[in-house]
């Protein structure tokens, strides 16, 4: 059963997210219980099926190593490891398989009834593990203290993401109106993609030794910071006239205003002065 979560997950077909999403549902709800998947069987959305992969991964205990490394091949000799054969027909192995599914059902099913709320998310602070073990870059002095906020705001949304779920499941026991489920669900996904973005942004902090992601809008001037930062002299000088044009053109009372553009091209032009005097001596002060 794992071996086929692994095999739907890394998609060998190149089926669109759409199928997938489908074939991953029908496998899953026979181990989850129909009050665990309510939201998802109310339609396919790209957040669900983030949402539900991870779900998954999370129950058969799947990592993304072992979806990049599927191999069918591999899935027949791991069988055969595990009933202790070596030589087993095609009948055979799929008998095997049957039975082993059968029982593997059985148990997760026992267990998701025991355990009706699944979280789904990998949050190791909320299941009692220390983020700063799995971010080191979080117990260093110059540690960007807009991390430490994203991480709090992180245990947040996956608080939120939580009780929301677990909302979702109770309206959905108790037969509530649609539209309320779908209110219900849409907040549980929004808390659960912003999960997922700060996850985003601190893996890539962490894995790219201390590059920013900036997709997060709490990172965007972090991110500007440190492209103007590697810029060479020349590239600033162009980098200045390009940011001077941009924040005419996004000026308040020029066509087009756009305030929130005219604010990211004055804190660029700003960063970009500062280290053209402070790296290679200019003074724009002169007249």
């Amino acid at each position: 059963m794992r071996n086929n979560f692994i095999k739907i997950l890394a998609n060998p077909d190149e089926k669109k997210d759409k199928l997938v999403y489908n074939d991953l549902l029908e496998a899953y709800t026979p181990i989850a219980g129909s009050r665990q998947v309510y939201h998802y069987q109310l339609g396919y959305t790209p957040s669900k099926l983030v949402n539900l992969k991870y779900e998954i991964q999370k129950k058969m205990e799947i990592t993304d190593k072992h979806v990049a490394l599927y191999n069918p091949a591999d899935a027949v000799e791991d069988l055969k490891a595990d009933l202790g054969v070596t030589d087993l027909t095609p009948e055979q192995i799929a008998e095997a398989q049957a039975e082993a599914d059968a029982a593997e059902v059985a148990r997760l099913k026992a267990e998701a009834d025991q355990n009706p709320i699944i979280t789904g998310m990998d949050e190791p602070v909320y299941q009692g593990l220390k983020l700063r073990d799995e971010y080191p870059f979080l117990n260093e002095e110059n540690c960007p203290d807009v991390f430490k906020v994203l991480v709090s705001d992180k245990i947040t949304a996956y608080k939120n993401y939580a009780a929301k779920h677990a909302e979702a499941l109770e309206a959905a026991d108790q037969t509530e109106a649609e539209d309320k489920l779908y209110t219900l669900a849409k907040e549980a996904i929004t808390n659960f993609q912003n999960n997922i973005d700060i996850k985003d942004e601190l893996d890539f902090y962490r894995e790219s030794n201390g590059k920013v992601l900036g997709k997060h809008p709490k990172l965007k001037n972090l991110k500007i910071e440190q492209e103007i930062g590697e810029m060479s002299e020349a590239d600033l000088v162009k980098a200045r006239q390009n940011a001077l044009k941009s924040v005419s053109k996004y000026g308040k009372g020029k066509k087009g205003e756009n305030p929130d553009k005219e604010t990211e091209w004055v804190f660029r032009a700003g960063l970009i002065d500062q280290n053209l005097k402070e790296k290679f001596n200019y003074n724009f002060d002169e007249k």
